[in-house]
C-alpha cells in the first residue's frame, strides 16, 4: 500500500513531461509491440538459447517498464486494494524477500522474480487500476500473442512434420510446445468474442483452430484438458453476451474445424515435402541425444529416498492408482511435500523441479508462500464465478479462457517463473485486475472524467 505513493509523484512527474504528448494510438502500438517481445523474448531463451536466463529476466522486467510507462494516460490516484488478492500476492514478495536475506539463496531466478512481484505487477496494476480499462489491455496482451504465435505456427508447418501421430516442433518437446499453444487458444477466443470486424473474428478463429489442431499432434493430455474447458467456456461466453448466440458460436466451430483440418492436411503432406522429411532422421537423432551415457548410481541418496516415497505411496491403494494415472508424479510430490518446513530448502531434489507449481514454492520458500499461491488459484476462480455474474466487464473473460491452461500446468507440469513462460506470464497479467478494488477504481476513473469537464467548462468561459 505505501509503495502507490512512491509511483504516484514519479508516474504523475513522467506523465506531465513526456507521455502526455503521445497519442493514445501511438501508445497503444508501443505497449502492442512491447507485450510482443516479452512473448518472443521468453521464446527465445529459452528454445532458441539466444540469451542467458539472467539477460532474459532483466529484459522481461525492462519491457515491463516501458509497458508501465506506456500505459499513462492520465495522473494517477491514490486507490485501495482488493486486500482478498493483495495480501496473499504481497506476502509471497515479502516472505521471499527475508528468506534470501536473511535465511538461504533461494534460486538464481528468483532475485528478478522478486523484483517481478513487488514491484513491476504492482506498479502496472496500480496504473491500470487507474484507467479502469482492462479489457483494452487484455486486448492488446491477446493481439500481441496471437502475432507471435502466427509466425511460430508458420515456422512450424514449414519445418516440422508428423511422426507417429506426434506434431514435432523444433525442440521435440510436445508438453513445451503444448505451454506455447494453448495461450493461443484463449487469446484467438477471447479476441474472437471481443472484435467487432468480422474479418478479424475470422482470422483469430482460424488462429485458434491451428492451434487446436497442433495440441492434438502433441498428445498432451494436460492441454487437450484445457482446450476443451475453453471451447466449454467459448460457448457460455457468447450465451452471456447475448445477440445471434447460436449462429456465431456455429461461425466459430466453422471456421474452428476449417482451420483444424488445413492444419492437419498440411502437416500430413505438405509440410514432409518443404522440409524433405527429415522427421525420422530427427527422431534418431533426439533419442540418441536423450539417452544419458552415465548409469545411475541407484544407491545415490537421491534413489534411495526415491524408493522409500515410492514405497509409501504403493502402500496406500488409492494413491498407488493416482501414482499410475500421473505417471509417478505423486510419489514425487510426496518426497518434496515430506520436507517442507517455514524456511524452505537450499538444495533442489530434481533439476526439472516438483511438477507442481505450489510444491514447488512450498519446497523452495516455505509453506506461507505455497499456501499463499495455492490460495489465489482459488479465489481467482470464484473470482471469475463473480465477475460473470456481476457482468464486471468484457476483461473477465480474458481471464477465464486463460485460467484452465495455469491451473492445469501449474498444477501436472513444469515451469514456475512469469520470466519463463508465456502462459505463466499471462496468469499474472490477469491477476491485475483483481489486485485493485473494481468499485473504487470506476469511482476514480468517473471522477477524473468530471474533473477533465469542469477544467474544459472553465477554459470555455474564460475564452
Amino acid at each position: 500500500m505505501i509503495l502507490q505513493h512512491v509511483y504516484k509523484p514519479i508516474l504523475n512527474f513522467i506523465y506531465s513531461k513526456i507521455t502526455y504528448r503521445i497519442s493514445d494510438r501511438a501508445r497503444e502500438i508501443i505497449l502492442f509491440i512491447t507485450f510482443f517481445l516479452m512473448f518472443y523474448l521468453l521464446f527465445a531463451a529459452k528454445y532458441l538459447h539466444v540469451m542467458s536466463g539472467d539477460a532474459r529476466d532483466m529484459s522481461i522486467m525492462l519491457l515491463m517498464g516501458v509497458a508501465i510507462l506506456f500505459s499513462l494516460d492520465r495522473e494517477q490516484k491514490i486507490l485501495k486494494w482488493n486486500l482478498v488478492f493483495y495480501i496473499p500476492f504481497a506476502l509471497m514478495g515479502v516472505y521471499m524477500l527475508m528468506i534470501a536475506l536473511f535465511f538461504h539463496s533461494i534460486g538464481d531466478s528468483y532475485t528478478i522474480f522478486i523484483l517481478f512481484i513487488l514491484f513491476a505487477c504492482m506498479c502496472l496494476a496500480f496504473v491500470w487500476g487507474n484507467r479502469g480499462d482492462y479489457n483494452r489491455m487484455f486486448m492488446i496482451v491477446s493481439a500481441a500473442y496471437m502475432l507471435f504465435y502466427a509466425i511460430l505456427l508458420v515456422w512450424c508447418l514449414a519445418k516440422y512434420g508428423i511422426y507417429f501421430g506426434e506434431g514435432y516442433s523444433m525442440w521435440f518437446n510436445t508438453n513445451g510446445f503444448a505451454k506455447l499453444t494453448c495461450p493461443a487458444v484463449a487469446c484467438g477466443i477471447h479476441l474472437f468474442i471481443c472484435v467487432e470486424k468480422t474479418a478479424w473474428r475470422v482470422i483469430f478463429a482460424a488462429l485458434a483452430g491451428a492451434a487446436g489442431c497442433m495440441i492434438f499432434f502433441t498428445t498432451c493430455k494436460t492441454a487437450q484438458i484445457a482446450v476443451i474447458m475453453m471451447a466449454a467456456a467459448c460457448f457460455f461466453l457468447l450465451i452471456i453476451k447475448g445477440g445471434k448466440v447460436l449462429k456465431r458460436f456455429i461461425c466459430f466451430l466453422l471456421v474452428f474445424m476449417l482451420a483444424f483440418g488445413a492444419c492437419f492436411g498440411f502437416l500430413h503432406y505438405v509440410t514432409p515435402v518443404i522440409s524433405g522429411d527429415p522427421v525420422e532422421s530427427h527422431v534418431v537423432v533426439f533419442k540418441t541425444s536423450s539417452s544419458n551415457p552415465n548409469p545411475v548410481d541407484e544407491n545415490s541418496p537421491y534413489k534411495i529416498y526415491e524408493r522409500e516415497m515410492i514405497e509409501k505411496v504403493q502402500s496406500n491403494p488409492t494413491l498407488a492408482k493416482l501414482d499410475k494415472i500421473g505417471t509417478g508424479r505423486i510419489h514425487l510430490w510426496a518426497m518434496y511435500l515430506n520436507r517442507i518446513n517455514m524456511t524452505g530448502n537450499v538444495k533442489t531434489l530434481r533439476r526439472v523441479g516438483a511438477h507442481n507449481q505450489y510444491v514447488e514454492f512450498t519446497y523452495k520458500a516455505g509453506l506461507p508462500v505455497g499456501a499463499a499461491w495455492l490460495f489465489i488459484l482459488v479465489a481467482m476462480f470464484i473470482m471469475i464465478v463473480i465477475g460473470l455474474v456481476k457482468r464486471k466487464g468484457d476483461w473477465i473473460y480474458f481471464v477465464m479462457l486463460n485460467y484452465p491452461t495455469f491451473f492445469w500446468f501449474s498444477l501436472l507440469e513444469t515451469g514456475v517463473f512469469p520470466m519463463e513462460r508465456g502462459f505463466i506470464l499471462i496468469y499474472y497479467l490477469s491477476l491485475l485486475p483483481l489486485l485493485i478494488r473494481q468499485a473504487q477504481a470506476k469511482d476514480t476513473i468517473e471522477k477524473t472524467i468530471e474533473e477533465t469537464t469542469e477544467e474544459n467548462k472553465s477554459m470555455v468561459e474564460e475564452m
